[in-house]
């Protein structure tokens, strides 16, 4: 069981779990939009960006209040923690499906692949199927390493492309707000752009398969060990812009969500001090073979040309924007800047929304 309520319902024309669905036919945008909806900071707004729908309040569920009223059992060996990250992709396992796993060259990556490396040894070939893994943010070389080691069938996405035009295909305008349930301000959903153009270019299925990732493990790790502790965690991630990240896919798994493994972190205070990542000690123990690969950082990825994007593709996206409905009536600056969370995305989002509602019957006005 997952340790976050996802439980998310937007309220408008009725309620839904799905923002289009609730949307009534006479919208309203915002005269002001909640600076939260554009960036990832401590925000707990319930607006949107129109009027007329809300999301609801975050209130924890009796899961999340047995968890949190739970003893906490000190780890003093971090092969435990690794054991229920292990046990967690034991449990969520479909053998009958193929299975997706999303894969950088970073710590956590190594961990989930080399837990399954481990039961698919210990349980077989029939348990655990076709697997692929899958890299898609400019990290090439290094997870190519790796999967030299782990010897898992795999992808490099778009992997001869240019980098700045990397990630091109997420920048169709038209299409722009579908990888979203609702608006968002980052500019690029890492697991439904790319696994959306393989499955197109027939490079993976549609249907029947179960992906594996290592989302949230950062913020899991970190920001509720750290900083606000897990019962701010979850509200926070509640209202968090993540949690509008479609899937592409009919199932996936985040191990570091589960229940179990969350558990395990509360006990791991002790680990979590000083400057070293609490991951990067887990890898230190659990598969120090590794070692030498190189993690590559957010900036080596920025520097490699991955963060920016082609002139042409930039000039598309402007003309796109300005010849909008929503572009002639809010005017932006973009900059050619794809690192993180921007409010020029969060606009271009909101321009593809709204032409596609007006295309379709809706009437939008401004305050």
């Amino acid at each position: 069981m997952s340790g976050f309520n996802r439980d998310i319902i937007f309220k408008g024309d009725g309620s839904s779990k799905n923002f289009i669905d609730v949307l009534p036919k006479d919208l309203t945008i915002r005269k002001e939009v909640p600076l939260s909806m554009m960036e990832p900071f401590m925000g707990y707004s319930q607006k949107t960006l129109f009027r007329e729908v809300t999301i609801n309040k975050y209130v924890p569920n009796e899961e999340t209040l047995s968890f949190l009223n739970s003893p906490i059992k000190e780890v003093a060996d971090l092969h435990v923690l690794y054991k229920e990250i292990k046990k967690a992709i034991f449990n969520t396992w479909d053998s009958s499906k193929l299975h997706i796993i999303g894969h950088s060259s970073g710590y956590d990556s190594r961990i989930i692949s080399t837990a399954i490396k481990e039961l698919k040894e210990e349980h077989g070939e029939t348990w655990a199927g076709e697997i692929i893994c899958v890299e898609v943010y400019g990290e090439t070389k290094e997870f190519k390493e790796l999967m030299a080691v782990q010897g898992f069938k795999n992808i490099a996405y778009n992997e001869n492309s240019s980098p700045n035009q990397h990630h091109a295909y997420s920048f169709e305008f038209s299409t722009f707000w579908q990888k979203f349930n609702g608006l968002v301000s980052f500019p690029v959903n890492l697991w439904y752009d790319p696994y959306k153009d393989l499955y197109e270019k027939g490079l993976v299925p549609k249907e029947g398969i179960q992906g594996y990732t290592g989302y949230g493990a950062n913020e899991s790790m970190e920001i509720a060990l750290k900083k606000i502790g897990f019962a701010e965690y979850y509200r926070w991630h509640h209202y968090l812009q993540l949690q509008n990240f479609k899937l592409w896919g009919d199932n996936w798994v985040h191990p570091y969500w589960q229940w179990n493994v969350q558990q395990a972190l509360r006990g791991c205070n002790k680990w979590n001090r000083g400057k070293t990542r609490l991951a990067k000690l887990l890898c230190d123990a659990v598969v120090p073979n590794l070692n030498s690969i190189v993690q590559v950082t957010s900036k080596e990825v920025a520097k490699r040309g991955y963060r920016t994007l082609d002139n042409s593709i930039m000039k598309q996206i402007v003309n796109s924007y300005d010849k909008s409905w929503y572009g002639k009536n809010v005017k932006i600056q973009f900059r050619n800047d794809m690192s993180d969370y921007k409010p020029w995305w969060f606009h271009y989002c909101a321009a593809s929304l709204c032409e596609y509602l007006l295309v379709n019957g809706y009437k939008i006005s401004f305050v």
